[in-house]
């Protein structure tokens, strides 16, 4: 299904397009991560209280990078990145609410469009 020219071999176009597409395994988990990005906004929130701070989104992400074997530069560059979060806080209050996630990452919007720029 992925393999559509029949070669033997998925390419990085052919990822990309059954990305863009959502199909098997790939559009599969593209559902999966969007089913779950509420739950790891959630656990996200360390001190419960409804809104994800800088420090709680860079811990997170961190552990993350960690986890999948980042360099220590590399997790240290997700701090560079506090303007954008600065940029989802439409209320100002110095975390993000659920509500303040931008609709193109709940949707799905935001995958697509990396999909749109692979090979």
């Amino acid at each position: 299904l992925l393999d559509a020219d029949g070669d033997g071999g998925i390419s990085a176009a052919e990822l990309g397009g059954a990305l863009k597409q959502g199909k098997g395994i790939v559009g599969n988990a593209v559902g999966h991560v969007q089913g779950n990005l509420k739950t790891a906004f959630q656990g996200m929130d360390v001190n419960k209280d409804g809104e994800v701070q800088p420090a709680e989104a860079e811990g997170a992400i961190g552990r993350l990078l960690k986890a999948a074997g980042a360099t220590a530069a590399e997790v240290a560059e997700v701090k560079t990145h506090a303007a954008e979060f600065v940029a989802m806080d439409v209320d100002g209050s110095g975390g993000i609410s659920w509500d303040e996630v931008p609709k193109e990452v709940t949707d799905g919007t935001m995958m697509k469009k990396a999909a749109d720029q692979s090979p």
